[in-house]
C-alpha cells in the first residue's frame, strides 16, 4: 500500500490511528456547495482535526459480514453511506467529490484505489 500510494501521491492524504468521533452537515439540504465536517481524534496522542468531505464511505465489514458501526449523525446524513461489498458502491458518482473511507483491511485499500482511479 505504502509505495503505490506514494507514487500515485495519495499517502499525504491518509490518516493513519484516528478515529471519526463526529459528523456535522455544513449548509443547505439543496445547495450544491453543501459538505460534511468530520471531526477525526488521534488514536496515537494527536491533536483533534476537521475534515470536509462531500462524500463518506465507510468499510469496517469483513469478506463475509457487514460489520455495522452506526456513527453519531449517521441518520441525519444524506449522503452515501456504503460498506464497499457486493457492488453496493455507486462509483459513478464520486467524480469531483470528497471521499472519506472509514475501515481498514483489503476492502479499505482497494476502495481508496478504485477511487482514485
Amino acid at each position: 500500500f505504502q509505495y503505490a500510494a506514494e507514487q500515485f501521491g495519495v499517502l499525504p492524504h491518509c490518516r493513519f490511528k484516528c478515529n471519526v468521533s463526529a459528523m456535522t452537515i455544513v449548509g443547505d439540504k439543496e445547495a450544491e456547495d453543501r459538505y460534511y465536517e468530520l471531526s477525526v481524534d488521534s488514536l496515537d496522542g494527536g491533536n483533534k482535526t476537521t475534515v470536509p468531505v462531500s462524500v463518506m464511505y465507510n468499510y469496517p465489514g469483513s469478506l463475509t459480514k457487514n460489520r455495522i458501526i452506526e456513527y453519531p449523525g449517521e441518520s441525519t446524513f444524506d449522503g452515501e453511506i456504503r460498506y464497499g461489498m457486493n457492488d453496493d458502491t455507486p462509483y459513478d458518482k464520486l467524480g469531483d467529490t470528497n471521499v472519506a473511507i472509514l475501515g481498514n483491511g483489503a476492502f479499505a485499500v482497494e476502495n481508496a484505489r478504485t477511487c482514485i482511479e
